[in-house]
């Protein structure tokens, strides 16, 4: 554990201008279903092509960080996000915000990262994906393998942006991938972030989502749910400027029901594809004044990717 954990509450996508490559069903405004993993925006082949996707929020939005998440992304998959106040130059040569090209996953981890896909000695981590839509995530549920390193289905991107971009319009370009990209979501927003994390103890696993009942007999009831990843931590040493400005407004907003973006250690290292989430806060205490200008919350998420 490196980085101080971020979060980011999802600014809506507004409205699709265009979208090169879409299918029938699985459209580019899907990006912008945040409550549902299933509904994915889908490409047909790409195979060298880039798929240009343009948006209005309807008016100018503060945005500081993206991300495109639970994507099959490929270890040459690039991509590149930009903003601007005209509808046209976004896509065009100077936008007056540009990432430029970037590597989607990054650092480039393609494998032994943690939850994998339906791959030799892997295995599928049910997720929402590959349980309501059968062309995303999909593959059987193998027995996880004791002695191979299960391989990674999907990825998450990252851009920092630094200082907050205010603008109407936003692209963004998938290129340099082979068949088809899927992916759900499109993370767009301000990050919450401390300046300070001591807490030496978190937490993190699977939270199996299947039912399972079992008769007078001893005959079992099987209900095969998904399997999602689950993260507690305390997040204390929290000033109260920041508690007052962030941490509060963002648990008033969020509450149970609406999902939020959490990367809980954003450096640039080998783990930070696993320790990216979004999702609930399914159990979460209360704001808790510690002492002078030190405040803490206990955060319990239940994630979708």
């Amino acid at each position: 554990m490196a980085g101080i954990p971020i979060f980011v509450k999802p600014t809506a996508i507004g409205a699709i201008l265009s979208s090169s490559h879409e299918l029938a069903g699985q459209e580019a405004s899907l990006l912008g279903e945040f409550q549902y993993a299933g509904l994915t925006w889908c490409t047909p082949a790409l195979d060298g092509v880039t798929a240009l996707i343009t948006g209005d929020f309807g008016s100018a939005q503060a945005v500081n960080f993206a991300a495109v998440l639970g994507a099959n992304a490929q270890a040459g998959t690039t991509w590149r996000f930009t903003m601007d106040d005209s509808a046209t130059a976004v896509y065009g040569s100077t936008p007056q915000y540009d990432s430029g090209v970037l590597p989607f996953i990054a650092p480039g981890i393609v494998s032994g990262s943690g939850f994998g896909g339906a791959s030799t000695g892997g295995f599928d981590f049910r997720s929402p994906g590959a349980l309501f839509n059968g062309a995303y995530n999909a593959g059987p549920i193998a027995v996880p393998s004791t002695t191979a390193t299960p391989a990674r289905a999907t990825y998450n991107s990252f851009l920092d942006i630094g200082a907050t971009v205010t603008r109407r319009y936003w692209s963004l370009r998938i290129s340099g991938h082979s068949g088809a990209f899927q992916a759900p979501f499109l993370i767009m927003g301000t990050k919450v972030q401390g300046s300070r994390y001591y807490e030496p103890t978190w937490g993190s696993g699977p939270a199996d989502q299947s039912t399972i009942s079992v008769s007078r007999n001893g005959v079992p009831d099987i209900a095969v749910g998904a399997m999602l990843r689950t993260l507690t931590l305390t997040l204390g040493w929290t000033t109260e400027i920041e508690f007052e400005t962030q941490f509060g407004p963002l648990a008033l907003a969020l509450g149970k029901t609406l999902p939020a973006y959490c990367c809980f250690d954003p450096d640039a290292g080998p783990y930070r594809q696993n320790r990216t989430y979004y999702g609930r806060a399914v159990d979460s205490g209360r704001n808790k004044r510690d002492g002078w200008n030190r405040f803490s919350r206990d955060y319990e998420i239940l994630s979708m990717i």
